[in-house]
């Protein structure tokens, strides 16, 4: 959220096997309007002004996957090398 409250940053992760990801970021972005209607039903009394919704892609969960990996590199290449010293 921006410190004036209109605007809100929402970070999407989409987790589906039988459909395209980039189908529903399409549907969000072409849906925007409804969504921020749909909020400002929920949200009317708690807030002078709806935010302007601004969606991404969250690609936290691709991150922490390199990471994990990249760790998992680091110990099999010590292990890797616990090994050859004990020789």
């Amino acid at each position: 959220m921006t410190d004036d409250l209109s605007i809100a940053k929402v970070y999407l992760s989409v987790f589906t096997q039988d459909r395209e990801p980039e189908s529903i970021y399409k549907f969000i972005d072409d849906n925007q309007d409804q969504i921020r209607y749909e909020l400002a039903s929920k949200i009317k009394n708690q807030v002078r002004r709806i935010p302007e919704l601004l969606f991404f892609e969250d690609d936290t969960a691709e991150y922490v996957n390199k990471m994990e990996q990249l760790f998992a590199k680091a110990r099999k290449q010590r292990a890797g090398k616990d090994n050859s010293d004990e020789k």
